[in-house]
């Protein structure tokens, strides 16, 4: 079964982590997301 998990985070100059940024996923930012999902698979299946 596949799985993905979406994420985003900042980087800050003065900060030595990374910091998980938590936001609302516009439909179309979600749209770009399942193509992309879509276009690895078919490629990882060839």
């Amino acid at each position: 079964q596949l799985h993905a998990r979406l994420t985003r985070y900042r980087w800050q100059p003065d900060k030595q982590e990374r910091e998980q940024v938590i936001y609302p996923a516009t439909f179309a930012a979600l749209g770009r997301i399942a193509q992309d999902l879509a276009l690895s698979i078919i490629e990882g299946n060839q």
